[in-house]
């Protein structure tokens, strides 16, 4: 499902209680965008989503 997002070079992730629960999951698929050189994530992420990027 990503193969259509190899190119995406910013990713601004949304904020609300859906991304909160799988913000550990959206770093992990990052892994497999070769160009991404800008993740934003607002008031999401836990400690451990910041520990695995």
């Amino acid at each position: 499902a990503l193969g259509s997002l190899r190119n995406l070079e910013k990713l601004f992730v949304p904020t609300g209680d859906g991304i909160h629960q799988v913000a550990k999951l959206i770093v992990r698929q990052c892994l497999q965008l070769p160009c991404l050189r800008v993740l934003v994530f607002a008031e999401t992420l836990d400690d451990d989503s910041v520990l695995e990027i």
